[in-house]
């Protein structure tokens, strides 16, 4: 299978949000209520 054909099937069987849920585990990160909540719109104008 060419690195293509595999990032293709990579992404076919996890989406980003299940990933994420997967390293959180492994590294014992857990995210709080206020770490879900998106950041307002203007932090991200001021970068």
């Amino acid at each position: 299978m060419h690195n293509e054909e595999a990032i293709a099937q990579w992404w076919k069987t996890e989406t980003a949000m299940e990933a994420a849920e997967r390293i959180r585990k492994k590294y014992d990160v857990i995210l709080t209520d206020a770490a879900r909540k998106p950041l307002p719109r203007q932090v991200f104008d001021q970068m």
